[in-house]
């Protein structure tokens, strides 16, 4: 038998949510309706003594109830959109109401694990490996570097430009990059610590093609010097050979220079 204390609790339940969401044409007030005319028929059982014959018709309702709470679950399920993945809604294409097909897209979901993908020439792909290590800039945080990570290589290359994708993965703890920026990225080839580097702008060719720098001495004579250079990151360039550490370079107006000539330094 039903207590009547259960009944009447069900009830009330059942009607406070159903008068929380009261929209017509909402699959899930149809779920709660249904709930409640369930909740309405055994709190009738409860409440007063009937007849057997009463009593089976009031099951009978009851076993109707239930089928329409499981038929409005369903109902709700399927009005439910559920995005194929984890992300944020860039955009909204549908309003409340409006009538939609299954082929018309709803909105626009950005995926919350930022991707950054570059083209790659044939020429340089061996300096690119999966795991490697690289930074990149958006114009939006000039000065910050968003350390970063090569997750894949194109097996094949574009049929039209002939280079390969490359998809590098950026570390962004506070969530600044958004998708469809621009950015500038810079691989780690390889790395020279305590590399001697110099301003690009000091490097010089003579009829040779050879590199050359000028060195200013003690009486603020200038040397010209050729130099090997290394591995370039930004507009610095690494001397492997030529100069020595503490040695003061000419950066402006090499141009015009010769060996001997007397400079003015300023720092």
């Amino acid at each position: 038998a039903i207590k009547l204390e259960q009944a009447t609790i069900a009830y009330e339940a059942a009607k406070a949510a159903y008068d929380l969401k009261v929209n017509p044409g909402d699959a899930q007030t149809a779920q709660l309706k249904a709930q409640l005319t369930q909740a309405e028929l055994q709190l009738a059982l409860a409440e007063k003594p009937v007849t057997e014959t009463d009593r089976q018709m009031v099951e009978k309702q009851i076993e109707l109830a239930e089928a329409a709470v499981e038929m409005a679950a369903i109902q709700v399920d399927e009005a439910t959109i559920r995005a194929p993945r984890a992300g944020t809604l860039a955009e909204l294409y549908v309003t409340a109401g409006q009538m939609v097909g299954p082929q018309v897209p709803a909105g626009k979901l950005v995926s919350d694990d930022i991707e950054l993908v570059f083209k790659l020439e044939e020429s340089r792909l061996p300096e690119v490996k999966v795991g490697q290590n690289a930074s990149l800039r958006v114009s939006a945080w000039p000065d910050t570097d968003f350390p970063a990570v090569v997750t894949r290589i194109a097996a094949t290359a574009d049929a039209h430009s002939h280079t390969f994708a490359v998809t590098v993965a950026p570390l962004d703890k506070e969530g600044l990059l958004r998708s469809g920026m621009f950015a500038k990225l810079a691989l780690l080839v390889e790395e020279h610590p305590n590399a001697l580097l110099v301003p690009q702008s000091a490097i010089v060719k003579n009829a040779d093609g050879q590199a050359m720098v000028y060195v200013t001495n003690a009486d603020n004579q200038v040397e010209q010097r050729s130099v090997a250079l290394g591995l370039t990151q930004d507009d610095q360039v690494e001397i492997l050979s030529g100069l020595t550490e503490g040695d003061l370079v000419v950066t402006v107006g090499q141009a015009d220079l010769e060996d001997g000539a007397k400079v003015e330094v300023v720092r």
